[in-house]
């Protein structure tokens, strides 16, 4: 029992990693372009420095997805940690913003073999509602971990803002502990459909584009705040990286907040009240 809440702390604190590679980065914007503000395309160049690693998530996730299956979980995820910690600390060093674009880049790939691995992981390891739980605690998890990198980077961001990156320091603590506590979980067999099953003849296309195109612009509409806020913020005569954060960790504490009650929401609410409402929510966040 003790082995198996050591195993989910582990699994949580991996988890954890993935919602970094923005908070970390967030408040630190400003100061990165005054810093290479002499060189052509700065401005576009350091707001692809918050993006960038999403990107090549996207691209990277489905191959870590079959590689995890290919050559098992722990193997994929204990390498992803590593280039994890290297790639997010190469901006303390390097000097040039395409390399530090790379960089970024690199980070991206990281994350999507991070984020894919946990996922498997807790598949494997939990089932039914045991598993539900353990996913509401994850995401509540992983925003208070990011609310925490947003202050802690606009903090060090106001002393230097390579500081900022040392944070992502953090891998090469987790990588030992994800070595000794992370048991590769035995392969499944697979088995052929049964053609008695009933198959339903029509996909719902239309449901799953709506569903998808509804993520898509959610999701961008947290990264142009994520993007935006920094340079907003300076126009408004705010330098301070520590207000930055604290400002960027309070809509974190929120998302952290409904995450955790999220149970108590969809028990008093529908699918499409609660998209509706949200969707009305964010839209008033930007107008006002």
């Amino acid at each position: 029992m003790k082995g198996n809440s050591l195993r989910l702390a582990v699994l949580l604190l991996m988890s954890c990693l993935p919602p970094t590679t923005g908070a970390t980065v967030i408040p630190a914007l400003p100061k990165i372009l005054k810093f290479f503000e002499g060189d052509a395309y700065a401005e576009l160049l350091v707001k692809l420095f918050l993006t960038m690693p999403y990107l090549f998530t996207a691209i990277g996730a489905p191959l870590a997805g079959f590689m995890i299956d290919r050559f098992g979980r722990k193997r994929l995820l204990i390498g992803s940690i590593l280039l994890f910690g290297v790639s997010g600390t190469s901006a303390c060093y390097l000097d040039s913003l395409y390399t530090l674009i790379a960089g970024r880049a690199i980070l991206g790939l990281a994350v999507g073999g991070i984020s894919t691995a946990c996922i498997a992981l807790i598949a494997d390891y939990y089932k039914s509602e045991e598993r539900q739980k353990i996913i509401g605690i994850q995401v509540s998890s992983m925003s208070f971990c990011a609310m925490i990198f947003l202050i802690l980077g606009g903090t060090l961001a106001d002393l230097n803002w390579r500081y900022s990156f040392y944070l992502y320091g953090i891998a090469f603590i987790i990588l030992p502990l994800s070595y000794y506590f992370i048991t590769e979980p035995r392969r499944r067999k697979t088995y052929k459909a049964n053609e008695s099953i009933p198959v339903e003849e029509v996909f719902p296309y239309i449901k799953i584009i709506t569903i998808y195109g509804l993520t898509f612009i959610i999701t961008l509409a947290s990264f142009l705040t994520g993007v935006l806020f920094p340079f907003f913020a300076e126009e408004l005569s705010v330098t301070s990286s520590t207000k930055l954060g604290l400002a960027m960790a309070l809509s974190t504490l929120c998302i952290t907040l409904i995450a955790s009650r999220y149970g108590i929401i969809k028990s008093k609410f529908s699918f499409i009240g609660i998209i509706i409402a949200s969707i009305y929510l964010t839209s008033l966040g930007f107008f006002v």
